[in-house]
């Protein structure tokens, strides 16, 4: 793995685009379609047939070799190991993109009228409150596993953590105009479920969401927002061989110079649409050594090693390879 600088194990980088690029008008015909299908199959069939539909339309869009197959293929290679060969590397990739569509299942199946009743566990609850002890608000970090919008939500309501939600314009299942007024809200009205409220941001708002953010966390609050880093000040970290992590700034600075709670979240899929683990990870304000020169990047290293393993743990459920760039792209 390669090793950052002594003293400057991390380092900020001003991204070239601070949203996603925008979904073209095919792109929203298709998922529109899709999400109609899926609304009829969770109506129609029990959990166990649900994988057929995103299985279906991973084999439509991997059936030729794309730039974005390569692209996963080297940055699961770097965090993987050479001894991966590229014929798992491509059925990874096809699990991931699958994972990744199974989001809108997830939308449908909850906003049928019969509901969706999976087995949704919390494990390190007690993590959550001896945090809160400390007398503050805290930041509860979705890692970037693809199940975590709607099931990692699910999981802390359901053991009493209604939180906060941070979180962009354009959130949803696809980032366009039109998704934005048809498809999006289905997938917001069942986040809200689980939810105290939203604070919603934009790249001119940031500082406005941020102060929403701290007043929450001044009256002992709980925010959660996921780990990625498409608007404002990221870090790049080391992350597997010859690569770099895009990190969100901000939960690195409030815990590493304010020392406020910073709790990664895991979600994981242990049998498809019936069972869910959702893991608190350990506060990461604590992990940081005293003393540190450069505490956030130090944090941030922290946070990379800690997420490395859950990554090779669950190559296939992880929503981290777009967050990768080579150290050569960085220029480090």
């Amino acid at each position: 793995m390669t090793q950052a600088p002594a003293r400057n194990p991390a380092r900020q980088v001003v991204p070239q685009r601070t949203i996603p690029q925008r979904a073209n008008r095919r792109a929203f015909i298709v998922t529109a379609t899709y999400y109609l299908l899926a609304a009829i199959a969770v109506r129609l069939t029990g959990p166990r047939y649900w994988g057929f539909l995103p299985d279906l339309l991973t084999r439509l869009q991997t059936r030729k070799p794309t730039n974005k197959a390569r692209n996963f293929a080297r940055r699961m290679s770097a965090v993987l190991g050479s001894g991966v060969d590229e014929r798992a590397l491509l059925a990874l990739h096809r699990r991931s993109e699958a994972a990744n569509h199974q989001r809108v299942i997830f939308v449908t199946a909850s906003r049928r009228r019969r509901g969706w009743d999976p087995d949704v566990v919390l494990i390190g609850g007690e993590r959550i409150e001896q945090a809160r002890s400390r007398g503050n608000g805290v930041i509860l970090w979705a890692d970037p596993f693809f199940h975590a919008s709607i099931l990692g939500k699910r999981a802390l309501a359901e053991a009493g953590y209604r939180t906060w939600q941070l979180t962009s314009t354009g959130h949803g299942i696809l980032d366009s105009p039109l998704a934005n007024r048809v498809i999006n809200p289905r997938m917001i009205e069942v986040e809200r479920r689980y939810l105290a409220g939203r604070i919603v941001f934009d790249r001119h708002t940031t500082m406005k969401a941020t102060r929403a953010m701290l007043k929450v966390l001044a009256e002992g609050g709980l925010i959660s927002l996921t780990n990625n880093a498409y608007m404002g000040a990221i870090l790049a970290t080391p992350f597997g061989q010859g690569m770099v992590l895009h990190l969100a700034q901000t939960p690195l600075r409030l815990a590493a110079l304010q020392g406020v709670p910073l709790l990664p979240v895991q979600t994981i899929e242990r049998e498809r649409f019936l069972r869910y683990e959702v893991t608190v990870g350990p506060d990461l304000s604590l992990a940081l050594p005293p003393g540190s020169a450069d505490p956030i990047g130090a944090l941030a290293a922290i946070y990379a090693g800690y997420l490395l393993g859950l990554a090779r743990a669950e190559p296939g459920q992880f929503g981290g390879w777009a967050m990768m760039r080579a150290i050569d792209q960085e220029g480090g």
